[in-house]
């Protein structure tokens, strides 16, 4: 899946010439980033989508490896199509987090049939093993914090001070690189 912040990356990479290829279940996400953004990008579900193998030098996943209901099958794919060198980048849900501890299931996140599957940093990193991953870094990214007009996304990604302090505690959503195992 692509969503805003996947297709702006994709943007920005093709606007420092790096040649961008994304996967995006939803048709309006798809049609815009095509036509609107001139981006190289497939309509369809990444599991069932061919793509060549051992092409890719990175390949992302924003907030979407939650969604499917085998995990391991869709890392096992990105394994697949990245080279040997390859980098994985994988944004999920942290049920670590102290807020996902005090809330349990009414987290904003928590969103079944959404969200199939919840990971903690050590959940992720033994599924990217088995994938043939191996977790070079990560990082905290977000927290959620409650507001009158309900829940807001706290991003503190380029924010050294928040990752290290709020992002110890409050850390709603995770970012863990991975590169291929060869």
């Amino acid at each position: 899946m692509l969503g805003a912040q996947v297709v702006f990356f994709l943007k920005v990479a093709r606007d420092h010439n790096y040649q961008t290829y994304g996967v995006e279940i939803s048709q309006y996400a798809s049609n815009y980033a095509r036509d609107v953004l001139k981006l190289n990008v497939i309509t369809g579900n990444f599991l069932d989508t061919r793509l060549p193998e051992r092409f890719f030098d990175i390949v992302t996943m924003w907030d979407v490896l939650e969604h499917f209901s085998d995990p391991l099958q869709a890392l096992t794919k990105a394994r697949e199509v990245l080279n040997k060198s390859g980098t994985l980048l994988v944004e999920t849900l942290n049920t670590d987090s102290l807020a996902f501890r005090i809330f349990g299931r009414n987290h904003p996140l928590f969103a079944p049939p959404y969200h199939c599957v919840f990971f903690n940093v050590k959940t992720l990193k033994r599924m990217l093993d088995k994938s043939g991953f191996r977790a070079i870094w990560e990082a905290p990214i977000q927290s959620y914090v409650r507001t009158p007009r309900g829940y807001r996304a706290l991003r503190y990604f380029k924010y050294r001070l928040l990752r290290g302090s709020l992002g110890k505690l409050f850390n709603d959503v995770v970012l863990v690189a991975a590169t291929t195992c060869e």
